[in-house]
Protein backbone atom coordinates (compact mmCIF):
# COMPACT_ATOMS: atom_id res chain seq x y z
CA UNK A 1 0.00 0.00 0.00
CA UNK A 2 2.79 2.31 0.94
CA UNK A 3 4.49 1.63 -2.56
CA UNK A 4 1.23 2.66 -4.22
CA UNK A 5 1.00 5.76 -2.23
CA UNK A 6 4.67 7.30 -3.37
CA UNK A 7 4.48 6.21 -6.88
CA UNK A 8 0.87 7.84 -7.42
CA UNK A 9 2.23 10.70 -5.28
CA UNK A 10 5.37 10.35 -7.99
CA UNK A 11 3.11 10.47 -10.96
CA UNK A 12 0.91 13.73 -9.48
CA UNK A 13 4.34 15.01 -9.30
CA UNK A 14 5.42 14.66 -12.79
CA UNK A 15 1.82 16.03 -13.62
CA UNK A 16 2.03 19.17 -12.36
CA UNK A 17 5.88 19.81 -11.59
CA UNK A 18 6.64 20.85 -15.63
CA UNK A 19 4.60 24.22 -16.66
CA UNK A 20 4.93 24.41 -20.02
CA UNK A 21 6.37 27.31 -22.07
CA UNK A 22 4.62 26.38 -25.24
CA UNK A 23 4.07 29.06 -27.54
CA UNK A 24 6.68 31.47 -26.14
CA UNK A 25 8.55 33.46 -29.03
CA UNK A 26 11.50 35.53 -27.82
CA UNK A 27 11.00 38.72 -30.43
CA UNK A 28 13.78 41.07 -30.47
CA UNK A 29 13.15 44.74 -31.22
CA UNK A 30 13.93 45.22 -35.01
CA UNK A 31 10.83 42.11 -35.50
CA UNK A 32 8.21 43.96 -33.87
CA UNK A 33 5.16 43.37 -36.16
CA UNK A 34 3.06 47.05 -37.18
CA UNK A 35 0.00 46.81 -38.14
CA UNK A 36 -0.78 48.41 -41.44
CA UNK A 37 -4.04 47.27 -42.56
CA UNK A 38 -7.21 46.35 -41.15
CA UNK A 39 -7.71 42.97 -39.08
CA UNK A 40 -9.02 40.96 -41.52
CA UNK A 41 -5.94 41.93 -43.78
CA UNK A 42 -4.02 40.04 -41.21
CA UNK A 43 -4.64 37.19 -42.87
CA UNK A 44 -4.23 37.41 -46.34
CA UNK A 45 -1.04 37.02 -48.30
CA UNK A 46 -1.51 40.51 -49.56
CA UNK A 47 0.53 43.68 -49.42
CA UNK A 48 -1.55 44.71 -46.83
CA UNK A 49 -1.28 42.03 -44.09
CA UNK A 50 1.34 42.27 -41.03
CA UNK A 51 4.65 43.58 -42.19
CA UNK A 52 7.50 43.02 -39.83
CA UNK A 53 9.86 46.01 -39.30
CA UNK A 54 11.98 47.23 -41.92
CA UNK A 55 9.50 45.22 -44.38
CA UNK A 56 9.82 41.70 -45.61
CA UNK A 57 13.31 40.10 -46.89
CA UNK A 58 14.92 40.92 -50.52
CA UNK A 59 15.55 37.27 -51.91
CA UNK A 60 17.80 36.63 -55.47
CA UNK A 61 19.09 33.93 -56.76
CA UNK A 62 21.55 33.29 -58.98
CA UNK A 63 21.57 30.25 -61.53
CA UNK A 64 24.18 29.25 -63.99
CA UNK A 65 25.11 33.28 -63.73
CA UNK A 66 21.79 34.69 -63.98
CA UNK A 67 20.24 36.47 -61.42
CA UNK A 68 16.56 36.50 -60.24
CA UNK A 69 14.61 38.66 -57.66
CA UNK A 70 11.85 36.79 -56.14
CA UNK A 71 8.86 38.90 -54.80
CA UNK A 72 8.25 38.60 -51.13
CA UNK A 73 4.44 38.09 -50.80
CA UNK A 74 3.79 38.16 -46.75
CA UNK A 75 6.83 36.20 -45.91
CA UNK A 76 6.39 33.83 -48.97
CA UNK A 77 8.24 34.16 -52.02
CA UNK A 78 7.44 33.71 -55.37
CA UNK A 79 8.42 29.43 -56.56
CA UNK A 80 10.91 29.04 -58.65
CA UNK A 81 11.66 26.16 -60.75
CA UNK A 82 14.56 24.15 -60.51
CA UNK A 83 16.05 20.99 -62.13
CA UNK A 84 16.69 18.20 -59.77
CA UNK A 85 19.94 18.15 -57.71
CA UNK A 86 20.33 21.66 -59.42
CA UNK A 87 22.66 24.35 -56.89
CA UNK A 88 22.01 27.72 -56.40
CA UNK A 89 23.09 30.98 -54.86
CA UNK A 90 20.88 32.82 -52.54
CA UNK A 91 21.30 36.13 -51.05
CA UNK A 92 18.79 37.42 -48.66
CA UNK A 93 18.87 40.96 -47.41
CA UNK A 94 17.32 42.90 -44.81
CA UNK A 95 18.97 46.37 -44.51
CA UNK A 96 17.59 47.29 -41.61
CA UNK A 97 19.32 44.32 -40.08
CA UNK A 98 22.85 45.36 -38.00
CA UNK A 99 25.71 43.55 -38.20
CA UNK A 100 25.49 40.24 -36.58
CA UNK A 101 22.25 39.19 -36.69
CA UNK A 102 21.61 35.77 -36.50
CA UNK A 103 19.47 33.90 -39.35
CA UNK A 104 18.65 30.64 -38.97
CA UNK A 105 18.45 28.31 -42.02
CA UNK A 106 16.30 24.96 -42.62
CA UNK A 107 14.79 23.05 -45.39
CA UNK A 108 11.47 21.27 -44.73
CA UNK A 109 11.03 18.54 -47.29
CA UNK A 110 14.82 18.07 -48.23
CA UNK A 111 17.98 20.27 -49.72
CA UNK A 112 21.34 21.07 -48.44
CA UNK A 113 22.29 24.47 -47.07
CA UNK A 114 25.82 24.85 -47.73
CA UNK A 115 25.95 21.18 -47.67
CA UNK A 116 24.02 20.85 -44.71
CA UNK A 117 19.93 20.34 -43.96
CA UNK A 118 20.03 23.39 -41.49
CA UNK A 119 22.87 25.99 -41.26
CA UNK A 120 23.33 29.40 -38.96
CA UNK A 121 24.58 32.62 -40.36
CA UNK A 122 24.58 36.22 -39.36
CA UNK A 123 24.20 39.14 -41.61
CA UNK A 124 27.26 41.19 -42.70
CA UNK A 125 26.98 45.28 -42.38
CA UNK A 126 24.27 45.43 -44.82
CA UNK A 127 21.88 43.39 -43.67
CA UNK A 128 23.02 40.59 -46.16
CA UNK A 129 23.32 36.73 -46.27
CA UNK A 130 24.54 34.39 -48.85
CA UNK A 131 24.43 30.43 -49.13
CA UNK A 132 24.51 28.11 -51.41
CA UNK A 133 21.16 25.50 -51.54
CA UNK A 134 20.88 22.43 -53.59
CA UNK A 135 17.72 21.45 -54.14
CA UNK A 136 17.06 17.11 -53.87
CA UNK A 137 16.47 14.84 -56.77
CA UNK A 138 13.06 14.12 -56.60
CA UNK A 139 10.11 16.34 -58.06
CA UNK A 140 8.15 18.30 -55.57
CA UNK A 141 7.92 21.10 -53.24
CA UNK A 142 11.18 22.01 -51.80
CA UNK A 143 10.51 24.95 -49.22
CA UNK A 144 13.66 26.75 -47.56
CA UNK A 145 13.14 28.54 -43.92
CA UNK A 146 14.76 31.71 -42.71
CA UNK A 147 14.29 32.25 -39.21
CA UNK A 148 15.49 35.37 -37.47
CA UNK A 149 14.06 37.17 -33.97
CA UNK A 150 11.05 34.53 -34.05
CA UNK A 151 10.05 35.61 -37.82
CA UNK A 152 10.21 33.24 -40.28
CA UNK A 153 9.98 33.68 -44.33
CA UNK A 154 9.79 30.95 -46.72
CA UNK A 155 11.89 30.71 -50.26
CA UNK A 156 10.13 28.49 -52.19
CA UNK A 157 11.52 25.87 -54.64
CA UNK A 158 9.85 23.64 -56.89
CA UNK A 159 11.38 21.00 -58.87
CA UNK A 160 10.21 19.35 -61.79
CA UNK A 161 10.64 16.00 -63.26
CA UNK A 162 13.64 14.89 -65.56
CA UNK A 163 11.09 14.47 -69.05
CA UNK A 164 9.17 17.07 -67.61
CA UNK A 165 9.70 20.38 -69.80
CA UNK A 166 9.37 23.64 -67.52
Amino acid sequence: MKKKRIWVSLAMYACCAFVSTAGYRAVDEPQRRVASGSAADTYSRSSKSIEPAGGWTEISVTRTNHEIQLGNHAGVTDQLTLNPDEEVVVVARKPHYPKGISVFLYTLHGGLVNGKPTDSMTTDGTGTISFRFQIGPWSGNYPLILRSGGREEEISFWVTKKDEKR
